[in-house]
């Protein structure tokens, strides 16, 4: 069986020969991304999302991106998929001079302000708008299927999202709110630093751990608790499959003590225990 470790490039966004514009969908093909590993794309990367959730880190900054949510990595920006569940939608990628060749004038582009962005960007749309960035990317992806391509077309569509997208940015946002969110899903997945309480956390980020939570409650629809358990699932996965530590020492590397309640947890999130799901993968002797 594949090494979950294998597959984890976005697609082939890496390429430098890739093709100016691509797109796929996002299915459970693309479940291997879920152990973290740099890309650092010649392209403008997307992910657009229709069911699911997935969390991409780059430089100092982590990002949730949801249903309804668009996520525009600039070229050359590194980033990492930190978080990967049940996610449907698309992803893909194009070069600046794709859009920018043909079809509309230099004046035009200089108005798409998202096209200027240096770091990754993330737009939330209200559900009507969403299903209609939805149909433009399933247009894009169907064109793009086709032996004889319409770039034109693919540009037009593609050119729609991000005016719709700049248009959103103009509007007002609840900083706060997104910010918060991000500073702690952005230590949270940091394999570098260990897994913390609720209130370790919200001390940190100088709000009180109930205000934290509704916080991040408003804008993932997941708890706290439940984020720190799903990063604690993936460190020990991680553990399991590169190391041959012993459960126990997998169990206190993350600062959980008692090695029953983490065989208990591990076994409720995977439906395997550590040493069955080690076993399964092909890593150490436990």
């Amino acid at each position: 069986m594949e090494h979950p470790h294998k597959n984890r490039e976005m697609g082939h966004t890496g390429r430098p020969d890739m093709e100016p514009f691509s797109i796929r969908n996002l299915d459970s093909s693309c479940q291997g991304m879920v152990f973290p590993a740099t890309i650092c794309s010649v392209v403008n990367c997307f992910v657009f999302v229709t069911r699911g959730e997935i969390l991409v880190g780059s430089n100092d900054s982590s990002l949730l991106v949801g249903v309804g949510e668009l996520l525009l990595i600039p070229q050359g920006v590194p980033f990492t998929i930190k978080h990967y569940k049940e996610c449907v939608g698309y992803m893909g990628g194009f070069h600046s001079s794709f859009i920018g060749s043909g079809v509309f004038t230099q004046a035009e582009l200089r108005q798409v302000k998202v096209l200027q962005e240096r770091s990754m960007r993330k737009f939330s749309f209200p559900v009507s708008q969403s299903e209609f960035i939805s149909s433009l990317f399933a247009r894009m992806g169907a064109e793009f299927r086709k032996e004889q391509r319409n770039k034109d077309l693919i540009k037009c569509l593609m050119m729609s999202v991000l005016a719709e997208a700049n248009a959103l940015s103009n509007g007002s946002e609840n900083l706060f709110l997104e910010n918060c969110c991000d500073r702690f899903l952005r230590e949270l997945f940091d394999d570098s630093l260990p897994i913390r309480t609720i209130p370790a956390y919200a001390d940190a980020l100088k709000v009180s751990p109930n205000h934290l939570n509704k916080l991040v409650k408003k804008n993932t629809g997941k708890t706290v608790s439940q984020w720190i358990d799903d990063s604690l699932i993936i460190r020990a996965k991680a553990l399991l499959c590169e190391t041959d530590l012993p459960v126990a020492e997998v169990a206190e590397r993350l600062n959980v003590l008692d090695v029953s309640y983490f065989i208990r947890k591990f076994k409720k999130h995977t439906g395997q225990t550590p040493l069955d799901f080690r076993k399964h993968f092909g890593g150490g002797n436990g």
